[in-house]
Formats: C-alpha cells, sequence, structure tokens
C-alpha cells in the first residue's frame, strides 16, 4: 500500500517518535508495522497497512508523484525486500555515492542538469550521465566514447559501450531497456565479472524494440583511470544537461509568428 502523506513519518505506530519511525525498516527488518496490517475476520493479511519507515514511505511517495503508481508499487516491493535481507556494506556505500552526486553535506541540492534517473519495472533505480553522440576527449586524458551510457545503481558504476544504437544521444537513455540491464547486473557481474558482451534491448527511432551487442564493463572507482572519468563526466553531464535544457525551452522559429509581428509593428507605424 502507498502512503502518500508527506509527512509520512506520522503514519506510524509511534506517532510521537519520528526517530524510531526513520529506523523501522533496520530495526524491524520490514518497512511495515504488522499491527497496521488490514486483516479478514479469519486474520489473514489484505495488505500491509501504511509504511512504518520514514524514509520508505517518503521514498514511495515521491516515486508515485513523478512517475506514477506502478512505478511506485515496484520500489516500494523492492524496498521490503531489502529490508529483510538488508545491505550488504558495498551497496550501502553505492547508494551514499548516488545521493552524494546530486545533494551536498549540507543538503543543497548539486549538478541538477547532471543526470538522468531511472527506475525500472522492478523498482531498481539508475542514475545515468547523459551522453554522446560524438567522442569527448577530457583535459585529464580520459575519453567517453560516442553513445557510450554510464549509470550508476545500488550495485556499482557501470558503462554501456552502446555505439550501434542509432539514437540522438539525448534519446539513447530514454530508449534503453532498464529491467534487462538491472538483470544483467544482478545475474552477472554481481556474481565477479568485471566486463562482459550483453545483447542490449532498445526502442529504435521508429519506436520498435531493436537490439546490438555492447561491451558493458563495471567501473573501479578505486582505479585511477576509471575515477578520472567519472569525475570528469560530473562536469561534462552537467554542462551537456544545460544544454539539453536551454534547447526545450528555445522557443522555435516559425514563419507564422514572425510574419504577424511584422504586420503588428507595420500597423503601428
Amino acid at each position: 500500500m502507498v502512503c502518500m502523506d508527506p509527512n509520512a513519518e506520522l503514519n506510524t505506530k509511534d506517532f510521537n517518535n519520528p526517530e524510531r519511525a526513520k529506523t523501522w525498516a533496520v530495526d524491524n527488518k520490514s518497512i511495515y508495522d504488522p499491527a497496521l496490517a488490514v486483516k479478514n475476520d479469519e486474520g489473514k493479511t489484505l495488505n500491509n497497512g501504511p509504511i512504518a519507515d520514514s524514509d520508505a514511505a517518503q521514498e514511495v511517495a515521491v516515486t508515485e508523484s513523478i512517475q506514477g503508481r506502478d512505478a511506485a508499487l515496484a520500489v516500494e516491493k523492492k524496498l521490503e525486500g531489502e529490508a529483510n535481507t538488508g545491505l550488504t556494506e558495498d551497496q550501502k556505500t553505492n547508494l551514499a555515492i548516488m545521493e552524494g552526486l546530486t545533494i551536498d553535506a549540507k543538503g543543497e541540492p548539486i549538478n541538477t542538469h547532471a543526470f538522468i534517473d531511472k527506475i525500472d519495472s522492478k523498482g531498481r533505480k539508475y542514475r545515468i550521465f547523459h551522453p554522446s553522440n560524438s567522442m569527448v576527449h577530457f583535459p585529464s586524458g580520459s575519453i567517453l566514447n560516442a553513445n557510450q551510457v554510464v549509470f550508476c545503481c545500488m550495485d556499482g558504476v557501470y558503462r554501456i559501450d552502446s555505439r550501434d544504437v542509432r539514437l540522438p544521444d539525448d534519446e539513447i537513455a530514454e530508449a534503453i531497456e532498464w529491467s534487462d540491464v538491472g538483470d544483467y547486473v544482478n545475474n552477472v557481474f554481481v556474481q565477479g565479472q568485471a566486463a562482459v558482451q550483453l545483447r542490449m534491448y532498445y526502442k529504435n527511432s521508429s519506436g520498435e524494440l531493436d537490439n546490438v551487442f555492447t561491451y558493458f564493463r563495471k567501473l573501479d572507482l578505486l582505479e585511477s583511470s576509471d575515477f578520472k572519468l567519472f569525475t570528469n563526466l560530473i562536469t561534462y553531464s552537467e554542462e551537456k544537461g544545460k544544454e539539453i535544457e536551454s534547447k526545450k525551452l528555445k522557443p522555435e522559429l516559425s514563419a507564422e509568428k514572425i510574419l504577424d509581428s511584422i504586420r503588428n509593428n507595420q500597423t503601428k507605424l
């Protein structure tokens, strides 16, 4: 059950202790409070009731407001699974890095144009750098290849060499089937492999499902060249995002509007 209350920490059993709600999932291995579950006359649980963990409730509510109910339900299910099993230390570190890319130490937003955020059908989150249709050379010596997609997720930072995807650079991230990407991460890289060639599915310019073979690699941020590429990408992607945003805001050239303006000015002379 998705809780949309902006004061989500109040939707808990302990109304007067929001700090307890903040650590509910860790303390109870669940984002729900069994005492708030909705049950039938036979005692069978019909639904879990409102989310008792305040951070989880806020994340689900924000997801629903931005991406809709299906995405929110997927996130809610994923958060409950994580509460049941717990996160590894590496996953906690990766999530902290993802958050730190857009929120500074004072809690202020940063890099507001640098990333495309996606949630797949299983509730997995991806923070994606803006790709480029042409190769980018950074002063540090790092290179972003044409149509290369770099993204962060709970399990690390990854690079997809998608040079054969024939789409404008600002459409590539939207076209990728991220559920497939998440499955690759879980089923291949988590098993210890650093790189693999995989078939990637995406929607082509006609809106049809297409596929290409791609080289899929995990970046090691403790390794110098990967770290340089990662840090260079933050600055590049922020500027790229601003450029894309400005194009969206720029009014289209219209002959009809220009001529109307000329005629209106002539009548005032």
